[in-house]
This record gives structure tokens, sequence and C-alpha cells, in this order.
């Protein structure tokens, strides 16, 4: 493509063909031409999933191995020196925190080898962990990432808490927001259930990682004290999945709780639509607080009513999307999930109200035009 503003993106979760819709909608936008890198394998709640083709001419997909471990913080690509060197992008986008092996890689990579490109970084960021530390194994390397960053800002810093945007400072020569998108057809109302609806029957449900910062615990408590038609649905894999199991067991409510294991991202929608709320109950941790919920949007754009707790991100995300409990309240939890099963109008309301707004603020198409307008003026 003659002129056109040539950006190579790097995203490991990209791997699944159905997450690239922001990539898409990009390379739709007229004077860009776009390319995605992404591991020839990634593992993703416990299952190795293997890069699907794509089917869209506009995006060119690269592949590449990767070194270390399956893990965001720590993979380092080997193919990133060589894709550079052919293409000589205007811009590096990779979807990494500055403290990521990965970021670092992308710094040194581009001095190396294609010193005329720019660079993006991405960051969900909203804890001081230069001050508190790095809550991840071998911190030392990832402040000696971080530190990199600092001394060599991006062109680029992208942040998705909104209210903590200031932990980036310094980090790039531009600061944007950027949130995380959806595909809205892919998420959409009119999915079909996965899980045929049992007649006289509401199900609140979680989909996303089994760890204690979730707070399930606190939903499958919630279940026990809700009248016997209040079903519960619990969706994906992690160390806390059969500490869940036996609570439920424990508290007579191996009837009324199912879990399933994760499933492949396509099909998330229609595991949303077998909900009649869907809810996230996170809870604070030292070195956690919840930066985004990205489960939120996909169940707004799904018109799946949300109920979670007024933490970290969550509130700005929802807007007036979905309705907020106090992190850690069961008690507001029971009575948020006793009024929506008794009140079907309200439920109704709030699936409008979420669809409109993942439409209006997160869809692919809105959120690849606010990174073409912040990709514009810099570059």
């Amino acid at each position: 493509m003659k002129n056109a503003m040539r950006i190579l993106a790097v995203d490991t979760i990209a791997v699944e063909s159905a997450r690239r819709s922001a990539y898409r909608a990009l390379a739709q936008i007229q004077g860009c031409e776009v390319h995605l890198l992404v591991p020839k394998a990634w593992q993703e709640q416990g299952g190795v999933m293997y890069a699907e083709p794509e089917h869209d001419p506009a995006l060119h997909l690269h592949t590449s191995r990767t070194l270390l471990e399956f893990r965001q913080h720590r993979v380092l690509f080997t193919g990133l020196a060589r894709t550079l060197r052919e293409l000589k992008p205007d811009l590096l986008y990779m979807d990494m925190e500055p403290e990521n092996y990965a970021a670092a890689q992308g710094r040194l990579t581009i001095d190396r080898v294609s010193p005329r490109t720019r660079l993006a970084l991405v960051s969900s960021r909203n804890l001081d962990y230069r001050s508190i530390g790095f809550p991840y194994k071998f911190s030392f390397t990832h402040r000696w990432c971080d530190n990199l960053a600092k001394r060599r800002p991006a062109e680029i810093m992208f942040v998705r808490p909104k209210s903590t945007m200031h932990l980036l400072e310094g980090y790039g020569r531009s600061i944007a927001y950027l949130p995380h998108p959806v595909d809205c057809e892919l998420f959409s109302p009119y999915v079909p259930a996965a899980i045929p609806p049992e007649p006289d029957t509401f199900v609140a449900g979680y989909i996303g990682r089994l760890v204690e910062s979730k707070g399930v615990h606190l939903l499958i408590r919630a279940i026990a004290k809700l009248p016997g038609h209040v079903r519960g649905l619990i969706v994906g894999r992690g160390p806390a999945r059969e500490p869940l199991e036996a609570l439920a067991r424990d508290l007579g409510l191996s009837r009324r709780i199912s879990f399933l294991s994760a499933v492949p991202y396509a099909e998330v929608p229609g595991i949303m639509r077998s909900m009649d709320v869907l809810v996230l109950p996170s809870l604070a941790t030292t070195h956690w607080i919840e930066q985004f919920g990205r489960v939120l949007i996909e169940a707004m754009a799904c018109g799946t009513p949300v109920v979670a707790s007024r933490l970290g991100e969550i509130p700005e995300v929802l807007g007036g999307g979905g309705v907020l409990f106090e992190a850690g309240d069961q008690s507001a939890l029971v009575a948020r999930l006793t009024g929506l099963s008794a009140n079907a109008r309200e439920c109704s309301g709030l699936a409008s109200l979420g669809r409109q707004r993942a439409e209006e603020y997160f869809s692919a198409p809105v959120v690849a035009r606010m990174m073409y307008s912040t990709f514009s003026s810099c570059l």
C-alpha cells in the first residue's frame, strides 16, 4: 500500500482469530497497512492454543516461536528481529506492559535493526509497582525492564485504566487512553444460548480465571442464600477450581451450580447468552486491583446484565450499563441478585443500556479509530 502507515502489532492472545477484531478494523482504515505478529502457540487458562489462520486479506499475519514461558510478562519472540528487519514499520505496537520482557525486547530490537520505527506499549497498571514491588517471579528482572522503559520511553504509552494514567507518566512521549475492544458482531444479543434455559430458572454466571482475587466464592455463598430457582454457572480454569467445587458441595449446591472448563473464545458469547446475569465479584489484593474487566464489555455486548464489585476500573467500564455492589459485601450481592431475579423489566433495561455502551465506547471500530488517531498525531 503506497504511502500507507505501516504498523506491526504484537499480541499474544491474538493467536485466536476471534480476538483480532480491532486489528481488522484498523486495517480497514484508509492509510493503514497492518501486520500482526502472534506466537505459534500460546497458553491461556491452562490450554495450549495454536495460531489460527487469518482470512481477512487486509490483515497480514506473521507467527513466531516464543522463548521462556507461556506468560505475558516473561515471553520473548524469536521472530521479532526478522519481522522488523523485513517490514521496517513506522510503528511497532506491542500489547505489553513496560515491565514485560517483550517490551524491553521491542525497544532493544528497534535500536538494532529498525531505528526509524517508533514504539507503542499498552499498560493496565493501576498500582504503583515501582513502590510496592512487581508481583512476579524474578521481580528484579522486571524492574530492569521497567527502568529501561523509563530511560527510553516509547513514542506512545496507551493506558487502559483512566483513573491511574498518572502512574505511566514518563513511560511515553505521549500518553493516551485505550480501552479493550469487543467484537460486537461476535458478542451479540442475537447469539443463541449454548446451554438451553430451564423453565422458571434464573442463572447467575461467572466466566474467567478461577483465582481467589476474582471473588467467585462470594457468588457461590450468595446463591446459597437465594431461592432455589436461582442457579449458578461458573466457567473457567485456575487454582481455585477445586476449592470452589468443594464449597458448592459443602453448601448443598451441587445441583444448583454447574462448573464448566474454559471454552474457546469464539464460544464465549453462547455461554454468556446462557446467563441471565453475569457477576464479577472481584476483590482487592496487595498487588492487584481489577484493571479493566474485559468480560464486562463482552457481557454488555451480548445484552447480558452485569453485577460487579465497585472496585478498580469496573465503575468506569460499566458506566450506567451494570449494577455495582461494594467489594466483598456478600449481603449486597444477595440483594442485587434478589432484585434482578424478580424483575425481568430491570434486566431488560440493563441489557439495552449495556449493549448501547459496548457499541458506543468499546466496539472494535471505535477502538481502532482511537488507535489510528493517536498513531497519526504522534507519527
